[in-house]
């Protein structure tokens, strides 16, 4: 069949590899590392071949050679996000952050098969040994070893060898396109655009029994069709003669367009195809332009196709392993995969006979370079045998060892978790503190900008390593866990917000910080602010109680992303109003003591709150409120914090200003727009080298976290809640 041997053998933690793309420039090449962790519901899967994508890549390959007002032109939608940003952060912040973005290293594939090696442990209907086809941008890289979410690897068929599995993803793609065309046996099938994916879906639908037709601007693309069983195949001048008599004069029942595009004219072609009140499938990238007049005239459906099926973009299905049952979601994106690869073993569709290339592993560069010079090229890499045993099982503790020597005067730290926000913030604090950078973990791998640091296996691994404080910045449900690990193993630690999702989590932490006698800090950025401070010291001379207003225009975050979840990121409420619950309580110098809110009601769990005020009173009779909403206009300054007290009034817009207003006169000064960030890390690093445990802070994060917890109980219960 093909198929290399299972990996075994002896250890070297950096044995595996993957196929990167530096967007500057396109340049193609392998990078090292340890292999991925394996979640509670992923397998670890040894690849034996990965299908270069020729449509979807070649598209990165394209975007990354352009110049970088090529860039914007292929993707106005993304130049719109950075004009927003630089109006709500600056546009030197902005221009930061693109930078950043444009040396990122970005990794390919989304198509493999091989052999499982480990599973985690919510994953019941897989086993080591068993072999499978994986998909998912993210997932099944071109990679020697890859971590897939269990809904996204189907088991192979014994008849099917793993070189032909490969090609499921795709092969899913063009299924899902055909079921929803909703063509039956026997009736006429246009497909325009023969390139993978158009060829796999006409012969997924010569499988249905239908007739089957192709169109493409290239002369052997139709010959491919023709030899590939196609019915007939035609140049798009044809196209109308050859559907007509393919169709006894009707015209297609179904029109799938599977080609890419940057104009409409798949689309209006499309419609000259399909006869009266045909179906018009989209799986393709062309804009969705339909001229009125033909579908209209027709009562055409035009229908766009969303990649491999029920499931895809859905971190309940895929990220979470919440599968929909079969009675009401007959075909979800793992039943495509399993369904495209009965459809092989059955011997209905062979995707082997459509590859050009075949190419090792260690030669991917000029896989992608057979990809880029040969129109219709299908290219596989095929991996050889890994001989490091590590690149094949989870990652494990890697035990005591003899850490480097620290220089004088400087922490060695580590980080875990090496996203966006650690990467762009809080690793260039870390250094700007004169902390040294000894190792990361993160289930990403080590970012390349990160190049002095050690890439631990894991985040025990990291905290048993020696190091003289440790910074958390992993989703937020591990924030207490891996807290509390550091401080039980006496290792000062920085945990990003927020510190907490439930009381029994924040009980955990308190405790292993009272037993610890180290320093521990809460990434609560906002009261290290220059601007914070200045408000905090006025305030500091009010003869009585305070009232505080803070308003927060947050905007809305992409449906799916992973802070919206509830069991993962916690909702915005206890992943982002904390911060400003906390910079009330600092601002005022004083404890909550009760907390009450009220919401815009939009039927989801109290939690899930994006639009809400909450009000909190203080030890000293002080009030805050915080109105939080993530439907405002992106025109208006994000955050505004106002304080009254003893005739004075302050005022912070946005970070970029800031007003004091006394005896009926206003003074306005600029600020910078920095929130503390870099404070904040430079204070706790300090205390790290003093010994300073840092308790009031601590305390004051904890008593914070706590009344934040108490915003979501108290929109659940409709009433106040005493702290």
């Amino acid at each position: 069949m093909n198929e290399p041997p299972l990996r075994e053998g002896p250890t070297d933690p950096r044995s595996v590899h993957r196929v990167v793309l530096a967007p500057r420039g396109g340049e193609m090449r392998l990078e090292s590392g340890v292999p991925p962790l394996l979640g509670p519901g992923e397998v670890l899967i040894a690849t034996a071949f990965s299908l270069v994508s020729p449509g979807t890549e070649r598209a990165k390959l394209d975007l990354a050679g352009k110049s970088l007002l090529g860039k914007a032109r292929s993707r106005p939608e993304l130049v719109s996000e950075v004009l927003d940003k630089a109006r709500r952060e600056g546009v030197g912040a902005t221009l930061r952050a693109v930078r950043r973005r444009l040396g990122e290293s970005l990794p390919l594939g989304y198509s493999s098969a091989g052999t499982v090696v480990a599973i985690g442990a919510r994953v019941d209907d897989l086993a080591p040994g068993d072999r499978v086809a994986a998909g998912g941008g993210g997932y099944a890289l071109h990679a020697d070893v890859v971590a897939v979410p269990k809904n996204l690897a189907a088991r192979v068929p014994d008849e099917v060898p793993l070189d032909a599995a490969a090609f499921a993803t795709l092969g899913a793609v063009a299924m899902h396109g055909f079921r929803l065309s909703g063509a039956a046996v026997g009736e006429t099938v246009a497909v325009v655009g023969l390139g993978l994916v158009g060829l796999l879906a006409g012969a997924v639908a010569r499988a249905a029994g239908c007739t089957v037709v192709g169109v493409d601007v290239r002369a052997d693309a139709i010959e491919r069709a023709r030899a590939g069983g196609f019915q007939a195949a035609a140049l798009p001048d044809a196209a109308e003669a050859t559907v007509m008599s393919a169709s006894d004069g009707r015209g297609a029942d179904a029109v799938l367009i599977c080609a890419a595009s940057a104009d409409n004219a798949p689309v209006v072609l499309a419609g000259r195809l399909a006869r009266d009140r045909a179906r018009v499938v989209v799986v393709g990238d062309v804009p969705v332009d339909a001229p009125r007049e033909t579908y209209f005239g027709k009562e055409l459906e035009l229908v766009v196709s969303r990649s491999y099926g029920p499931g895809r973009y859905d971190p309940q299905y895929e990220e979470a392993g919440h599968d929909y049952p079969a009675g009401y979601v007959r075909w979800t994106e793992r039943r495509n995969l399993e369904g495209f690869l009965r459809l092989v073993a059955d011997g209905l569709v062979d995707p082997l006979a459509l590859v050009t290339h075949r190419f090792p592993f260690e030669r991917a560069p000029e896989a992608y370079a057979a990809l880029g010079s040969t129109p219709g090229s299908v290219v596989l890499l095929e991996y050889p045998p890994l001989a490091a045993r590590p690149a094949a099982t989870p990652r494990e503790r890697a035990g005591s060892r003899t850490p480097s020597p620290r220089r004088s005067g400087r922490p060695r730290v580590g980080v875990i978790g090496t996203g966006s926000f650690a990467e762009r913030i809080l690793i260039p604090a870390i250094r700007a503190a004169g902390a040294d950078l000894a190792s990361v973990a993160s289930a990403q791998g080590r970012p390349s900008t990160i190049a002095e640091a050690t890439l631990e296996a894991s985040p025990e691994s990291l905290i048993a390593s020696g190091l003289d404080a440790v910074f958390v910045a992993t989703r937020h449900d591990s924030h207490a866990g891996l807290a509390a690990a550091a401080l039980r193993a006496g290792i000062p630690v920085f945990v990003e917000k927020p510190l907490a999702l439930t009381h029994a989590e924040l009980q955990e932490v308190g405790e292993a910080w009272a037993s610890a006698g180290v320093p521990a800090m809460v990434g609560f950025n906002r009261r290290h602010a220059a601007a914070a401070a200045e408000v905090r010291a006025g305030l500091s001379r009010r003869p009585g109680p305070a009232v505080v207003a803070i308003r927060v225009n947050a905007g809305p975050v992409a449906p799916g992303h992973w802070s919206l979840d509830l069991d993962v990121g916690g909702g915005r409420i206890l992943g982002e109003v904390c911060h400003f619950v906390d910079l009330a309580a600092d601002l005022l110098d004083a404890e909550p003591v009760e907390v009450s809110a009220t919401a815009v009601r939009s039927g989801a769990a109290p939690q899930a709150s994006e639009d809400l005020v909450a009000t909190v009173r203080f030890s000293d009779g002080s009030v805050a409120t915080v109105a939080y909403t993530a439907h405002g206009d992106s025109g208006v300054g994000k955050e505004r914090v106002e304080a009254f007290a003893g005739g004075e009034a302050w005022l912070i817009d946005d970070w970029r200003s800031i007003t004091h207003s006394s005896g009926g006169r206003a003074r306005t000064r600029r600020a910078d727009g920095d929130k503390g960030h870099a404070r904040g890390v430079a204070v706790f690093l300090a205390a790290v080298r003093e010994g300073e445990r840092l308790e009031p802070e601590f305390r004051r994060a904890m008593a914070t976290t706590r009344a934040t917890l108490a915003v979501v109980e108290a929109l659940s219960l409709g009433a106040p809640v005493e702290l």
